[in-house]
C-alpha cells in the first residue's frame, strides 16, 4: 500500500533512494516539471507510476512544448501500476515554481492554478465525463526557493481546477 508521497524535505529522501542512478538524480538539480513515481514510505521502494502517468505526460508535453517535463525514473525502467477503481489518479507533479514563474511571466503567486487547470482539462478531454461523474486524485509538490509545499486534491473532477479546494499537507 502506498503511503502519502514523500514530502519535499522528503525530496532529499527521494533523491537519495538507492534505486535511482546518478543521471536520474541529476534531474532534481534543474527541472521545470517532474512526474514522480509513487514510493512506499515504509521501505523506500519505488512502486511505479500511476497508469495515467504516460498519457498525462504526453498531454503536458503537447500543451507546454517549451517547458522541460520529465519522469523522475531511471532510463528504461519505467513501470506503472494499476489501481482498480473508477477514480482518476493523476501522477504526483513536482514543479519548480521559480522557473515556471519566469516561463509563464508570473510575478506573484504560484503557477499551481495553471497546472491544476491542465489537470482538469486533461481529465475532462480524456474521459468525456461530466465534471462530477468521476473522482479525481492529484498531488503537487511546489519547490520555491528553499521552501517546499505539498498539495493534495481528492474529490469531484470539477473541483480540481479550484486551487482553494486543494489541501495543504
Amino acid at each position: 500500500m502506498v503511503d502519502e508521497p514523500i514530502k519535499l524535505n522528503g525530496l532529499k529522501k527521494l533523491y537519495n533512494i538507492d534505486h535511482f542512478k546518478p543521471e536520474t538524480k541529476a534531474k532534481m538539480e534543474n527541472f521545470n516539471i517532474l512526474i514522480l513515481p509513487e514510493v512506499d514510505k515504509s521501505n523506500g521502494e519505488v512502486i511505479g507510476f500511476y497508469e495515467e502517468a504516460s498519457d498525462f505526460y504526453k498531454y503536458l508535453k503537447a500543451t507546454l512544448p517549451d517547458i522541460s517535463i520529465d519522469y523522475y525514473e531511471n532510463e528504461g525502467e519505467f513501470k506503472t501500476y494499476e489501481l482498480h477503481a473508477a477514480d482518476v489518479w493523476i501522477p504526483t507533479v513536482l514543479m519548480d515554481a521559480d522557473n515556471l514563474k519566469m516561463i509563464f511571466g508570473i510575478t506573484m503567486g504560484l503557477p499551481v492554478s495553471i497546472i491544476a487547470n491542465f489537470m482538469y482539462d486533461y481529465i475532462h478531454k480524456k474521459y468525456f465525463a461530466d465534471d462530477d461523474d468521476k473522482v479525481a486524485h492529484a498531488k503537487m509538490i511546489i519547490k520555491e526557493a528553499d521552501k517546499e509545499t505539498f498539495l493534495e486534491y481528492e474529490g469531484p473532477v470539477s473541483g480540481i481546477k479550484d486551487v482553494s479546494e486543494w489541501v495543504k499537507k
